[in-house]
C-alpha cells in the first residue's frame, strides 16, 4: 500500500483523488473536531508528530498550564520538529516510538519531503540504508515512571503502526 501511495504522490494523482472525493473537507471537519475537543490546561500526546504541525496547535490551545508530549523517532523529522517547537515552553518532544513494550524496532524512512511515508518494519537480520533502528517504549511505563503527564487527548498518526498502539 505505501508505495502504491508513493506512486500515486509522485504522479500527482493522490491530489486530483482527494479533491474528486472531498477529502479537504473531511481533514478539515476533523481538524476542528479533533482541536475543539482541547481545553487550556490539557495533556496532549502528539503520537507520530512529524515536523509540527498539530503540536504547534496544541500548543496554542493548551496554553502554559497544559503540556504537549509529541512523540517522533525518526531521525530526520525530529531534527525539523526540534528547530520548529524549539520556543514552545509547552511541547515537549520525545524521541521515540510508543508500543506495547520497550525495545528496538527498525523504522524505514520514507523518501517523500515531509517523512509521512516513514513506518515500522519487522526487525531484520540486514537493513538497507532506509532503515534504522528506534527505541520503543510505552506510554504506562513512561506514565508509571513520571516521565510523562497522563492525557486528556491523543492524536495518533503513525503510518500504519495505529492498530498495534490501540491494542496495547
Amino acid at each position: 500500500m505505501l508505495r502504491l501511495r508513493n506512486l500515486g504522490r509522485a504522479l500527482g494523482v493522490n491530489r486530483l483523488l482527494e479533491a474528486s472525493l472531498g477529502r479537504r473537507d473531511y481533514e478539515d471537519r476533523f481538524q476542528a473536531a479533533m482541536l475543539g475537543a482541547i481545553r487550556p490546561g490539557d495533556i496532549v500526546w502528539d503520537v507520530g508528530t512529524n515536523i509540527r504541525l498539530y503540536s504547534k496547535k496544541f500548543s496554542a490551545i493548551t496554553g502554559l498550564t497544559g503540556k504537549v508530549f509529541a512523540y517522533e523517532p525518526s531521525p530526520t523529522n525530529l531534527q525539523r520538529l526540534n528547530t520548529a517547537v524549539a520556543s514552545l515552553v509547552n511541547v515537549n518532544v520525545l524521541p521515540f516510538a510508543l508500543g506495547e513494550h520497550e525495545g528496538v524496532v527498525v523504522l524505514e524512512q520514507g523518501d517523500d519531503p515531509l517523512g509521512a511515508t516513514n513506518r515500522i518494519v519487522a526487525k531484520a537480520d540486514r537493513r538497507s540504508e532506509s532503515e534504522v533502528e528506534i527505541q520503543l517504549s510505552s506510554g504506562d511505563g513512561l506514565v508509571s515512571s513520571g516521565a510523562v503527564a497522563s492525557s486528556n487527548v491523543i492524536k495518533i498518526d503513525t503510518e500504519g503502526f495505529e492498530l498495534a498502539l490501540l491494542l496495547v
